[in-house]
């Protein structure tokens, strides 16, 4: 028997009901289902029809909790499944994006690099030109001292 206050007595029978499928786990249906299979070998359970089959077998093994829950979990992989291809598709296009700007950066590098080749080599030109018009003045000067070393003997001879 279950064990009863005397503030259970005093209790409505659906309350009552309530109390006892949660102290013996089943519901009214069920229990009659179990009680009656083992009274007639099973004839009960075998003369139901296979949602009824399933009925019952989901309240003895207590499957709902489980098809509830795989449910629950089933939806819970497919909006993960469905982010995780957002997210690798966003990877994705992020990769092209990174990928595009390093080509950019490389061609820019060149680019850099073939103007600063550029611009030694006319660099080395003008420093070629600045030493023979420095040499050419040099000469010159040199030219101009001794005419002026000589006009000096000159005229320090008259």
């Amino acid at each position: 028997m279950l064990f009863m206050t005397t503030a259970a007595k005093k209790d409505s029978p659906a309350e009552i009901q309530f109390a006892i499928n949660s102290k013996i786990k089943m519901s009214p249906k069920l229990f009659t289902s179990s009680i009656l299979s083992r009274r007639s070998s099973n004839k009960n359970f075998l003369m139901a029809n296979d949602t009824e089959k399933k009925e019952i077998l989901s309240e003895i093994l207590d499957l709902t909790s489980y098809g509830k829950a795989f449910d629950l979990i089933k939806k819970d992989i497919t909006e993960i499944e469905k982010r995780r291809r957002e997210k690798q598709i966003r990877i994705e296009s992020l990769n092209e994006q990174i990928n595009s700007f390093n080509e950019n950066i490389s061609e820019q590098k060149d680019l850099a690099s073939n103007f600063i080749n550029e611009k030694e080599e006319k660099l080395k030109q003008k420093r070629l030109i600045i030493n023979k018009e420095k040499n050419k003045y040099v000469t010159i000067k040199s030219k101009i001292v001794k005419v002026l070393d000589l006009k000096e003997l000159n005229s320090n001879k008259d």
